[in-house]
This record gives C-alpha cells, sequence and structure tokens, in this order.
C-alpha cells in the first residue's frame, strides 16, 4: 500500500508541553546522562539535555505517523535520518508549541520516503529545528535498495574524539517513558518479530541523544548550550546489550564528523554531522 502523496503541505499542531524538572531529569536517565547532568550539565537541574526537544515533538510525530490519511503501516516503518538544530536551550517553566509539516513523499529503493519538518516554539520564539526522515518499506520487504556510487578519491577520516555507551537490557522501555515514543518496535518482542527483527530495537533517537553525550562532555566541556546542531542516519538497528562506541571526526572550525560502530565494529549511526559553539582550534569556548 502506497503513502498518500496529497498529504504533502500537511500541517500538524501538537500539543503544548510544559517542561518539568522530573521529565528533563528522566530523559537524562533513560540516555545515560544522568550523572553529569546532575552534577552539572544541567545548571541547577533547571536546563534539558538537547535531545529532550524530541519529548514535546512526540505529538507532532506521531500526529503523521498515525494519521490514517498518510497510510504508514508502523511495521514497515524505519527511521531513516535526524536533524535538530538547537537556537536556544530548554529550560524548566517552559511552555513549548509543537508544529509540523509533511515536506515531500518520494519513492526510493524499495520502499517511501516521507520527510517531516518539525519545530518547536516558545512565547513566539523558535527554540529547536528539526526534520524527521522516515523510510516506508515497499510490501516486497525482502528487496534492497542499491547503494549509492561513490566517486573519486575516499577522504580520511581522523578520530579527535571517543566515548563507549552500554544499552541496558530495558533501555527501549526507559526511553519510551521518558521521550513518549511508544511504537512497539521498541518495546514489544512479539511485535518486533513480526517485522522481522531478531526483538525490539532501540529507538534511533536513544542512540543519537546518547552520541550526543560524547559530543557534550568531549567538545563542549559539558555546557549543554554548545551543542547547535547535529544530524545523523540510522544505518542499521540497535539492540539491548550492544557496546557501541561514539567517534568524533576531525572537520573544519565548528563542524564534526560523527559515526557511531556497534560492538562488531558496524556503523549504526552514519553520516553524522555535529556543529558547536567551540572550533577546532579552540574548545574551551573563547573565540
Amino acid at each position: 500500500m502506497a503513502l498518500n502523496k496529497s498529504v504533502v503541505g500537511k500541517v500538524y499542531e501538537g500539543e503544548v508541553y510544559d517542561v518539568t524538572g522530573d521529565a528533563i531529569r528522566a530523559y537524562a536517565e533513560a540516555t545515560g546522562a544522568l550523572s553529569e547532568w546532575s552534577s552539572g550539565w544541567s545548571k541547577g537541574g533547571e536546563v534539558a539535555m538537547p535531545l529532550f526537544a524530541v519529548r514535546p515533538l512526540v505529538t507532532v510525530l506521531f500526529g503523521a505517523i498515525e494519521d490514517e490519511e498518510v497510510g504508514i503501516d508502523l511495521k514497515r516503518l524505519l527511521h531513516g535520518e535526524q536533524r535538530m538544530e538547537f537556537l536556544d536551550v530548554i529550560k524548566v517553566g517552559d511552555r513549548l508549541e509543537p508544529r509540523g509539516e509533511i515536506e515531500s513523499i518520494v519513492e526510493r529503493g524499495s520502499g517511501e520516503v516521507l520527510t517531516l519538518a518539525q519545530s518547536l516554539w516558545r512565547d513566539g520564539e523558535e527554540v529547536v529545528r528539526a526534520t524527521s526522515v522516515l523510510f516506508v518499506k515497499g510490501e516486497e520487504s525482502g528487496k534492497k535498495a542499491g547503494k549509492a556510487k561513490r566517486h573519486g578519491e575516499p577522504v580520511e577520516e581522523v578520530v579527535v574524539a571517543e566515548g563507549e555507551v552500554v544499552v541496558d537490557e530495558d533501555q527501549s522501555v526507559r526511553y519510551a517513558q521518558a521521550s513518549g515514543d511508544m511504537n512497539p518496535l521498541h518495546t514489544d518482542d512479539a511485535f518486533a518479530k513480526k517485522a522481522g527483527l531478531p526483538g525490539k530495537i532501540l529507538q534511533g533517537l536513544c542512540t543519537m541523544a546518547m552520541s550526543s553525550n560524547v559530543v557534550i562532555r568531549e567538545l563542549c566541556g559539558g555546557e549543554i548550550a554548545g551543542l547547535k546542531e547535529m544530524s545523523v542516519r540510522f544505518s542499521r538497528p540497535v539492540f539491548m546489550g550492544d557496546r557501541l562506541t561514539v567517534q568524533v571526526l576531525k572537520g573544519e572550525g565548528d563542524e564534526h564528523g560523527l559515526r557511531v560502530l556497534n560492538q562488531e565494529g558496524k556503523q549504526v549511526l552514519s553520516r553524522g554531522q555535529v556543529r558547536t559553539h567551540f572550533d577546532q582550534k579552540n574548545q574551551t569556548g573563547q573565540e
């Protein structure tokens, strides 16, 4: 069943979200950052981790995913890519208004790609911009899309910072509760097996959030506000018990590459890019 292309341009107004200290603490705990967040990153418990933005945005994201007019089958849905731009930090007491719009639906490989633009607003000012790229597999799920050919000489990738992330056995369930992402692919082994997986998988946004912890620690000196932008491609599923290696790659100015490998050395996040308020020459925050 093909997606309904007539919904391109459809706008979603999510539920107004009031930020509480308990909510941002729960998100820090669910993404493995509670210790560092509590000991200083949070500025006294007031400032949320950057990827906490997905919590108020969840009603917009699932507004599109569960919209019958769009026609998405959850068992065939994969989160392909995500981009987040942080225009300001989110704090306790903020009242956030989420908005979204379906930008495009295109056929690609063995399925269709839906691009959903999202934003968070506070008192008429934009706080966060996000783009979710969702891949909906075709009925013939065994058919794989061809890989794009690369041209030119390979680019040397230099690792400038690295950190390890361990996925707990209940990580996806804790993240579901903290983020509001209750897709059963992440909480129900039986449902995940019906989708062709060996069991429930970690939310891509949780992998992204856990990876952002390494960026904040290694590039931003623990300053949550130091992360300006982050984008990734979700290349492989992450399972409970996986051990992930987050690698920050040398770039130029305030831009850095990012990749995340599992214990088998395979990339689970690829083509990552981060931008910080600190450049390559001086990561202390001084211009």
